[in-house]
């Protein structure tokens, strides 16, 4: 499994081609192919693979050995540096391949309130990582049903006032549940959080696996996907709570009129540079896209605002059990493709 996601940074709330939340399969290493980061398992000071080619960046096969010993489930890259989620650790770490260093810089402490340093912070299953624009590190931790923040910068998100390296809650209130929809985010509930994703105004989107929804948490208000949003408040954005009925491997749905239809424990989200929102509904081996825009061509169709269309998992691109997913800067879908064992584009 993966979740995560790598960005360019300009300055905050600027546009930009959206992070790229980088696919992998966990199995104990961070591996270059082709210049995408893929979880596979000593680390090493190595230089970008040509393309095509696949190079080992951190931890070893099996675990245990390299930089990365545990589970390492999420990924985010940028400025050359790469945060590491790992799940069995409890910790992020930050590798910077030119030097093959690592360095902790969330969990494996014992503090749980707001303003405790990230390192001195305890994570219990941190499993998604993602950077927004001023280089910003979230973390969902599947364990403890929390979206936590670590900022670069000290300053004011999601209404919470924050100092640079310390760890804040942004959502979920630690108590597994489905409550506080319209209310601030870090007093709602969340279940099993896995992927996450940060679009280019800061909104934060969250696969509450568990509740079987996407819930969106604004960072500074205004109107998204068709409801009015309060800065740092959460919002269900596609799925009803219910789990779906199974649609059945590579079974496409009709183009959806709003709201978004329900989902199964969706495992990865990303947000491409136009809003559009893609999701990872795993048991339905589909990913699907929530269009934020009307006009323009995404991947081969012409979608309406609010709709919801099915962009990988029909025809020929049979997915089986998809999470991870990625957009690079030119806009291609990049899927962790679980059960089969590979990354799709």
């Amino acid at each position: 499994m993966i979740y995560g996601a790598e960005c360019k940074l300009p300055s905050r709330g600027h546009r930009r081609r959206l992070g790229r939340a980088l696919p992998a399969l966990a199995a104990g290493a961070l591996t270059l192919v082709g210049g995408v980061l893929v979880s596979t398992g000593t680390a090493m000071a190595v230089p970008a693979p040509p393309p095509g080619h696949i190079n080992t960046v951190a931890g070893a096969a099996g675990g245990g050995q390299g930089l990365v010993a545990g589970d390492p489930e999420g990924v985010a890259a940028a400025n050359g540096k790469i945060y590491v989620a790992d799940t069995t650790g409890g910790v992020v770490d930050l590798l910077d391949p030119s030097t093959g260093q690592t360095t902790v810089v969330a969990g494996g402490g014992s503090g749980d309130a707001n303003g405790t340093p990230a390192t001195s912070a305890a994570l219990f299953a941190p499993v998604g990582v993602a950077l927004d624009a001023s280089g910003d590190l979230f973390i969902s931790d599947q364990g403890d049903s929390r979206v936590e923040e670590v900022p670069a910068v000290g300053g004011t998100h999601f209404g919470i006032p924050m100092t640079a390296g310390e760890l804040f809650t942004v959502a979920g209130s630690g108590h597994a549940g489905a409550a506080g929809d319209g209310g601030p985010g870090y007093a709602a509930q969340l279940n099993q959080p896995l992927g996450i994703a940060v679009d280019y105004n800061g909104d934060l989107f969250i696969a509450d696996s568990g509740n079987n929804r996407v819930q969106e948490v604004s960072a500074g208000g205004g109107s998204n996907f068709g409801q009015t949003m309060a800065a740092g408040a959460i919002y269900t954005v596609a799925g009803s709570g219910v789990p779906a009925a199974p649609a059945g491997g590579g079974t496409t749905l009709p183009p959806q009129q709003p709201p978004p239809p329900q989902l199964s424990q969706p495992g990865g989200v990303a947000v491409d540079s136009f809003g559009d929102l893609l999701i990872a509904d795993t048991p339905a081996n589909l990913v699907l896209e929530v269009a934020a825009n009307t006009g323009g061509n995404h991947f081969g169709q012409s979608m309406t605002a609010g709709y919801t269309y099915t962009v990988a998992g029909s025809g020929a691109s049979v997915l089986s059990g998809p999470r991870g997913l990625s957009l690079d800067g030119s806009g291609n879908l990049f899927i962790a493709d679980t059960g089969d064992n590979r990354v799709q584009e």
